[in-house]
């Protein structure tokens, strides 16, 4: 097994996919290291108000103003990154349960959530990146 087979073998055990390093090739890859500031802030905002307003229309609110701009965001992850897809998911999915339950829904998860997302996907974007310009076709 050459270099070449080794390096790609060990980004798949990871979970990045022969489809993203495509991409970066063909396309590169996007500036990872902005950090998503307006939609951290709603995330932010939308978990504070969800711990002060327990049962309140305020809350309601600003779940059905935030809810879709956070997930426009974190689909907008999968789509650049597809690696990404499945963590994504589980995660989002096991964020919206856990604002169901008593004491679990106390802890900032939306906020958790796009930083932990930002953080991966930036950790996978310098792992292709790496092995792209190493491997040039």
């Amino acid at each position: 097994m050459n270099d070449y087979d080794t390096e790609l073998a060990n980004l798949e055990a990871e979970g990045i996919g022969e489809e993203d390093i495509e991409a970066a090739r063909n396309v590169g890859m996007e500036n990872s290291d902005k950090f998503p500031v307006i939609v951290f802030s709603a995330a932010v905002t939308k978990d504070i108000i969800d711990i002060i307003d327990i049962v309140g229309i305020v809350g309601a609110i600003i779940n059905i103003l935030a809810l879709p701009l956070l997930y426009l965001y974190l689909r907008g992850q999968v789509k650049q990154m597809r690696s990404l897809k499945k963590w994504v998911y589980k995660r989002m999915l096991g964020s919206g349960v856990a604002e169901f339950v008593p004491i679990l829904n106390m802890v900032p998860w939306w906020s958790i959530m796009v930083y932990r997302t930002w953080q991966k996907k930036r950790q996978h974007s310098e792992k292709i990146m790496d092995f792209v310009e190493s491997f040039p076709k």
